[in-house]
């Protein structure tokens, strides 16, 4: 048996565009806060909730509240279908990534997974 697995941002979908200017928008909307860092890669904990927590920390001096990681990853992920309603093109497969999936799923010696650092809400919008 062989375990294969997929994250979503750039393996089998094409969003960092759309996905960094909705957390951006959702940042500045629900917290206020405008300067961040995009560098993602220099961030600690590469996930959209430690992503979260370094900007919260930077810009606030504290983390977030649980409400306030609510609101952020609500309106993420409302930003997201918006902007997917908007530009279909801007959340999309990347090329063969579905036939490559489709193929695995055949196999009866391979269990597939998928691995992201989005919120689950966001992760079935690009999905």
């Amino acid at each position: 048996m062989h375990l294969v697995t997929f994250d979503i941002d750039g393996t089998l979908t094409l969003t960092n565009e759309a996905s960094d200017q909705s957390f951006l928008d959702a940042l500045a909307e629900v917290a206020g806060i405008h300067q961040v860092d995009t560098n993602w890669e220099s961030y600690s904990n590469v996930t959209d909730q430690g992503c979260l927590e370094e900007i919260f920390i930077a810009a606030l001096g504290r983390l977030p509240t649980n409400s306030e990681t609510d609101a952020v990853r609500h309106c993420f992920a409302q930003l997201l279908r918006q902007r997917a309603a908007l530009d279909p093109q801007l959340i999309r497969g990347v090329d063969g990534a579905a036939e490559a999936f489709a193929a695995l799923q055949q196999r009866g010696d391979v269990v597939m997974a998928i691995a992201t650092g989005t919120w689950l809400e966001c992760a079935e919008i690009k999905l």
